[in-house]
Formats: C-alpha cells, structure tokens, sequence
C-alpha cells in the first residue's frame, strides 16, 4: 500500500505562525530579497528570490525556542546565499 502523499500548501499570512516565521521574514526582506513564499507540509519552507537565483531553505514549523530558531534561519539564509555564490546585503 502506498503512502498518501500530503499537499503543500502556500500560507496566506505566514508572520501569524509565530516570532520565528516573523523575523526570518524581515530579515529576507532586509537583505533585498524578492517572491518570498512559505509552504507548508510537515516542516516550513522558505522559497525566495536573490540576485536572480531561486533559492530555498526549510524550517520547523513548531520548534521549542522560537528566538533560537529565528537565529538560525537567519544563519541558514546566509549559508544559501553564501553557496550560490553571492554576499548578503546587509
């Protein structure tokens, strides 16, 4: 028997999940970065635009420190930036 593959779906209004979502939110938009999108399955995922490149990253959509998780995405934007071969803008 096959797994029911679950939908992702685009939230609507994502800073309503909490702190955590909040903040990476500013902090794309601080860097210039553009089509920010969250989707949501089992964890969150982050798809924007930066330098015309399509980039991503995923998060926990419930994790247990909301400021240490918000932290962390900020350090995670980076590093993807970073791998697609580009400098944040800060």
């Amino acid at each position: 028997m096959s797994k029911r593959r679950k939908s992702d779906f685009t939230i609507e209004n994502p800073r309503k999940i909490g702190e955590h979502v909040s903040k990476t939110l500013d902090y794309l938009q601080c860097i210039g970065a553009s089509d920010v999108r969250v989707t949501c399955r089992k964890h969150l995922r982050f798809d924007f635009s930066y330098g015309g490149k399509a980039l991503w990253f995923m998060l926990s959509s419930s994790p247990k420190d909301r400021a240490e998780c918000a932290q962390i995405a900020r350090q995670i934007a980076r590093r993807v930036i970073r791998q697609a071969g580009m400098e944040a803008r800060q």
